[in-house]
């Protein structure tokens, strides 16, 4: 028996070697919301309330379509989100896939607000192998440049999609073998979507004041490589002077306006849902949804939202 998986595993070797690194070449995508959303379908997940490597692992294997690790209302810790990475990777699900996508993607919520503009916050988190990143406070179109200019590397000479010209400093050795992919390749695939087509990095833009609503469209149409919108309705509520009332009318009425401008300009629209909820958003067209729930109570919505959306 020893002998027979000695013959085997020597058989594999010499295939993946004949064959090259098959994980790194797949030409599926590397971010499976993206894929999800040029579908047309929704991606359903939650915010991460257990950020240590069990917690990791408990997200990867679930049914989520993304789970976000909070460092605005969560402590930033880089080194713990570096740990909590790591540990979401899960090879067995890898390989049975057979390319690098991962089933749960990694997202990240940076600490500043967007008019904070601190570049270093996306670079720490982009540099650890992150995903995609979700902005609070993005209130205008300068705001939105800033921070598509922080995620994005300089662009190759004749590159035709540089507005706006990328800033992000460059150390992506960590990032790219988190990835699966040689450097090079690192450098054209971690740019922003659906600025750069081929791009597997999602700029998720928070809408929540009364400024961002007002300016909604311009903030969509000045910055082209927004991955989606992501509606924050007790922080939005608070703006519009109902703090504690994300259910208010004014606060559904923003939150409308929002949505219809970005279904007008085919951009992905987010928001918190719950179960009492959750049929009524996917029937208003939202894309991008984040679960409000215990882990038990997201697994389920998770399963619902997928039945009502026809994914099932």
């Amino acid at each position: 028996m020893k002998r027979a998986w000695i013959t085997v595993l020597a058989g594999l070797a010499a295939a993946t070697m004949a064959a090259g690194p098959v994980l790194a070449q797949g030409p599926a995508r590397l971010n499976r919301m993206i894929e999800l959303w040029e579908q047309g379908k929704p991606a359903f997940g939650s915010f991460a309330r257990f950020r240590d490597a069990d917690g990791a692992v408990y997200y990867a294997s679930s049914q989520q379509d993304f789970v976000i690790f909070d460092m605005e209302h969560g402590p930033a810790d880089f080194s713990q989100f570096r740990v909590f990475l790591q540990f979401m990777l899960d090879r067995g699900a890898l390989l049975k896939k057979g390319n690098a996508q991962p089933n749960v993607v990694p997202l990240a919520r940076i600490p500043p607000n967007a008019g904070e503009r601190n570049q270093w916050t996306l670079k720490q988190t982009l540099d650890l192998g992150a995903y995609g990143v979700m902005t609070p406070h993005v209130s205008n179109a300068g705001d939105a440049r800033h921070l598509l200019a922080s995620l994005r590397y300089p662009q190759r000479v004749g590159a035709t999609d540089n507005d706006p010209p990328g800033e992000r400093g460059v150390s992506p050795a960590n990032a790219a073998r988190y990835w699966g992919i040689p450097v090079q390749d690192y450098f054209d695939r971690a740019d922003a979507w659906p600025l750069d087509p081929r791009g597997e990095l999602a700029f998720i833009a928070m809408i929540e004041s009364r400024e961002g609503v007002d300016n909604i469209r311009s903030i969509l149409t000045e910055a082209k490589g927004i991955a989606a919108v992501f509606i924050g309705p007790h922080d939005l509520s608070t703006s519009l002077g109902y703090p504690g009332q994300p259910d208010h009318p004014e606060t559904e009425k923003a939150i409308q306006r929002v949505l219809a401008v970005t279904q007008e300009l085919k951009v992905p629209c987010g928001i918190l849902v719950t179960k009492s909820n959750m049929e009524k958003r996917l029937q208003e067209g939202f894309k991008y949804i984040v679960i409000s729930g215990t882990p038990g109570e997201t697994e389920e919505l998770v399963r619902l939202g997928r039945k009502l959306s026809g994914r099932d």
